[in-house]
């Protein structure tokens, strides 16, 4: 497999799925209003605590100010705008089975300026920690902690590198291809803003936790979902792009360019690094009729003990914030 029979796999399941598609580009057309509609809702969130927020499609076409909480990998509560009072805040819902377990008073708890909850928050969100479906090498927690990771500006790989946020929280984004290639929503962990100038652009980020290293599956993966999106965002019209454009936080109104990313954890025994480079050139340089211009391949290491991913680093000559060799050419 390669490149072009993807592309070929996937059109030809999008063109057999018109309604599909439809229903997706409807759907972002609505996010793009909601998204425009809530900015004058929002207020400060205040404090920030550690744990991760984030939102789904849902949650945000409800355009309602709410967030998801959630903390190795599991959804343990949400924030709600509380607008009962002439000054907007924001109170936490904790989820109530994990409330239960852990014998705390019942919520609302006022997220912020409240001493008694703000000390009933921490102790709920550090006892979350030990509750038995939440994991430190959940999927979920590395996916946002590479989100964070490409807000920062100290990390010299991930620059001209942004996570597409709603109302400032992570997301993933729905396609109209499962991770197979059959029809079904399937969603892209993260879609990254690239580049600056010439290199704008976006990248659909596919992560493995800890312990997964097989490459071809999640590139395929990934590859699979980049085609979808750039087939959904690039042939529906103008008015189909610019809400694309909108939802994705981009005021352009080219055709978007989309590329392909695949994070795995640096395995100890170096089996990615030797492997990886001749799996890439297989399906970069077979490209047929897709658009897809640029695939890479980033690395993170996982320490135990801080519970944490950590150097994040591309593999030598497969660094997708950059422009690759042509595929017809044999430098990589």
């Amino acid at each position: 497999m390669n490149l072009a029979t993807i592309h070929a796999e996937v059109v030809k399941t999008l063109e057999a799925s018109a309604d599909k598609v439809a229903n997706r580009r409807k759907t972002i057309a609505k996010l793009a209003k909601a998204l425009e509609r809530q900015n004058a809702l929002l207020v400060p969130l205040l404090r920030r605590r550690k744990a991760w927020f984030s939102t789904t499609q849902s949650v945000t076409l409800a355009a309602d100010g709410s967030v998801r909480v959630q903390l190795f990998g599991i959804d343990v509560g949400k924030l709600s705008l509380n607008r009962s009072a002439s000054e907007p805040f924001y109170e936490f819902e904790p989820t109530f089975s994990y409330r239960e377990a852990l014998r705390l008073p019942e919520g609302p708890w006022r997220w912020s300026h409240h001493q008694k909850d703000g000390k009933t928050i921490r102790e709920y969100l550090r006892r979350c920690k030990g509750l038995g479906r939440a994991s430190a090498e959940n999927e979920r927690e590395i996916q946002w902690q590479l989100a964070d990771a490409l807000k920062s500006v100290h990390n010299k790989a991930l620059r001209h590198l942004k996570p597409v946020t709603w109302n400032g929280c992570f997301t993933e984004v729905g396609v109209a291809v499962k991770l197979d290639g059959a029809t079904a929503t399937g969603n892209i962990d993260l879609v990254v803003r690239r580049g600056i100038g010439g290199q704008r652009g976006f990248l659909t980020f596919e992560l493995k936790k800890p312990g997964e290293h097989e490459l071809e599956i999640a590139l395929q993966q990934a590859l699979r979902y980049a085609t979808a999106l750039d087939w959904e965002a690039n042939e529906g019209g103008p008015d189909n792009l610019r809400n694309y454009h909108a939802v994705f936080g981009s005021n352009g109104k080219r055709a978007i360019k989309v590329g392909a990313v695949v994070v795995l954890e640096d395995d100890v025994r170096g089996l990615v690094r030797r492997t990886a480079p001749s799996i890439l050139r297989q399906y970069w340089m077979t490209p047929g009729s897709s658009k897809i211009d640029r695939i890479g391949l980033l690395l993170y290491k996982f320490d135990p003990r801080e519970k944490k991913a950590k150097s994040w680093e591309w593999l030598a000559g497969w660094d997708a914030s950059k422009r690759l060799p042509p595929p017809q050419t044999t430098e990589i």
